[in-house]
């Protein structure tokens, strides 16, 4: 089973809003150990959960400077994720963080989403 850390990020110039989402995400399976085989399934499940956390969580009360994509992934986590997380909880993780990121933008969202799912279905 491949890890995640031979993931490149691969960023198109025509949106670079998406480049700091995408380096974040990147660190973030590297840092979570994550194979591989799992990123798609994480990914697949985290787009439905985008929908049940929409609208309830807002960033809005802190700080600008806490509300960089690397800040939002730390204070994104679910309680629930401090020890051995499962997939289902990485996936709601990876769902709060892309609301709190990009609150209403579904087309950027559904963007970062496909990426990182294409990560995880290229790497040979």
């Amino acid at each position: 089973m491949t890890i995640a850390t031979t993931l490149e990020v691969r960023v198109a110039t025509t949106d670079q809003r998406l480049q700091p989402l995408l380096e974040t995400a990147q660190r973030w399976i590297y840092e979570q150990d994550l194979a591989l085989a799992n990123i798609e399934y994480i990914m697949e499940q985290a787009g439905y959960l985008i929908y049940v956390y929409r609208g309830r969580l807002s960033a809005e009360r802190l700080p600008a400077s806490l509300r960089t994509p690397c800040e939002l992934i730390a204070w994104a986590r679910p309680v629930s994720a401090q020890d051995d997380a499962s997939l289902e909880q990485y996936a709601n993780w990876f769902a709060r963080w892309l609301v709190l990121c990009l609150p209403w933008d579904e087309d950027m969202q559904e963007a970062v989403l496909s990426e990182v799912a294409s990560w995880a279905r290229s790497d040979p």
